[in-house]
């Protein structure tokens, strides 16, 4: 007879256990899965003049806008990654002792991009700093998707009849109301003219 746990058999107390841990468990994945709708992601190699690896480089992005910072140090094949960056204006910039400083100039990161790009450092003093004016590319090389970011301007300028605000769900391409017609009009009579 196989053994059965004591607990399990009295009043089933031990699934009710099962069942709140899995409850916890899916309630844990959610919110992870929340946050990472929030953010993008900036990433890429630095390297030498010579297009050399360099680890252990420090590596900085800081939001224009607020003056936050990030840091992190490139990997032994000279990658350096930010997984989860909220949305803004940022600069990134590179450091290593025997190396200049070089600094991106500002670009904007969206919710869900996923920006790489090469920082390269030049031999010479540390007090010495590049500032490089070339872009970030904005092809998306990791996955296919795409995406918009919708401000106010852009909600403005849209044309919308009435102005009703539940219009713009059928805008956000995982919302439930994709791809189903929303009326967005209200029953008007006025002699002679037609709606």
């Amino acid at each position: 007879m196989p053994a059965v746990c004591k607990s399990c058999v009295k009043g089933g107390e031990g699934m009710r256990v099962i069942r709140i841990t899995v409850a916890l468990g899916a309630l844990m994945l959610c919110a992870v899965a929340a946050s990472a709708q929030n953010t993008g992601s900036i990433g890429g190699v630095v390297k030498d003049s010579s297009g050399g690896v360099l680890p252990g480089a420090d590596v900085v992005v800081t939001n224009t806008e607020t003056g936050v910072e990030q840091r992190t140090v490139s990997s032994t094949d000279g990658r350096f990654q930010f997984p989860s960056v909220v949305p803004g204006t940022y600069v990134t910039s590179a450091e290593m002792s025997g190396f200049k400083k070089n600094a991106s100039k500002p670009f904007q990161l969206h919710v869900g991009e996923r920006l790489q790009f090469d920082l390269a450092l030049e031999v010479g003093g540390t007090t010495e700093e590049i500032t490089v004016t070339a872009e970030a590319p904005m092809l998306r090389t990791a996955d296919a998707s795409v995406g918009e970011v919708i401000n106010n301007q852009f909600i403005s300028n849209l044309p919308q009849l009435n102005r009703n605000p539940f219009g713009l769900v059928a805008l956000e391409a995982t919302s439930p109301a994709s791809g189903m017609a929303i009326s967005t009009t209200r029953a008007r009579s006025v002699p002679g003219v037609s709606w």
